[in-house]
């Protein structure tokens, strides 16, 4: 058993020896929210939590908004960070919409799922896969669950002004390093196909085919086309998936670039009078108000 906490941005940690010392094994950060936000400290919350030997993991914060777009976002913000511990979706939403849940968690096998007993209890997953809400209680077993949270109202050495969150997790909870969430290519894979249609097998293997589809994407979004996933792809992708509100007379490059490709019209990077008629037709055929303005649900029927 691993006694563990979870954070986010407004968690004041102002020494990590001091929070490992106190006998904390494991500390799950913040990630991401919703479809665009970003943890503005994770970078510095996970140096510091790894660089005190600390087991580090990352969580998703739940929106009402696209499940792929979410899916997507949170993934590709923790691609490349070493993860001890598996990727979680913290759902805390009042009126659950399970075909949300079900979709998000059947995305990747090494996810696992936080949530109250009103949700958890009727989400279909398996308590195996479930990092259970239990403040009050005093476990001493994770009784089949992944972890429990027992408390909302921890103090913890190293960390200031601030109640903490407090959990018993069990080995089900530490990452598989073969599982394909910790390989980057499976995750540059995974978002080719989503983003362009690539085809791509997900194998997590950089080759041949795989170059040639980071190059088609470069070329589509107007980056340098050398065929290396480097910093300007993926401020690319993170430009895609802040889900921009796109129509005229806005210019947004990278994003119309991309629609542009899926309605197969020319490509310009100026969402202009084409591209709004094109874009029409294309909400029209998919159940959408054909309205030229391509918005978060759009957006979703697009990158789903």
């Amino acid at each position: 058993m691993y006694r563990g906490i979870d954070i986010f941005s407004e968690t004041n940690v102002v020494n990590w020896k001091e929070v490992k010392n106190s006998g904390i094994q494991i500390v799950y950060i913040k990630a991401t929210e919703g479809v665009s936000y970003v943890n503005p400290i994770m970078i510095s919350q996970y140096n510091g939590a790894k660089s005190a030997g600390l087991q580090v993991g990352f969580y998703h914060f739940a929106s009402t908004n696209s499940m792929i777009a979410q899916y997507n976002h949170f993934m590709s913000t923790i691609n490349g960070y070493n993860q001890d511990l598996k990727p979680c979706l913290d759902y805390e939403i009042n009126n659950a919409n399970y075909s949300f849940i079900n979709q998000f968690m059947a995305q990747n096998s090494n996810l696992i799922f936080y949530s109250y007993h009103y949700i958890a209890d009727n989400c279909g997953l398996p308590t195996s896969k479930i990092w259970i809400a239990e403040p009050g209680t005093s476990p001493v077993t994770t009784k089949g669950y992944v972890g429990i949270q027992y408390s909302w109202t921890e103090k913890v050495n190293g960390i200031t002004n601030t109640d903490v969150d407090m959990s018993l997790f069990d080995n089900s909870v530490l990452n598989n390093s073969n599982n394909p969430i910790t390989n980057p290519v499976f995750i540059i894979q995974s978002q080719l196909n989503v983003m362009t249609k690539a085809g791509l097998v997900t194998d997590g293997i950089m080759g041949p085919k795989t170059i040639s589809k980071i190059k088609q994407f470069q070329q589509i979004v107007g980056i340098t086309i050398d065929g290396i996933w480097g910093p300007e792809c993926a401020n690319a992708t993170s430009k895609i998936y802040s889900m921009p509100l796109c129509g005229i007379p806005y210019r947004q490059p990278i994003p119309t670039r991309l629609i542009q490709f899926r309605m197969g019209i020319a490509i310009d990077g100026i969402y202009w009078t084409q591209t709004e008629a094109s874009v029409k037709r294309w909400q029209s055929a998919n159940g959408l108000v054909p309205d030229g303005i391509f918005g978060p649900l759009s957006w979703g029927k697009l990158l789903s």
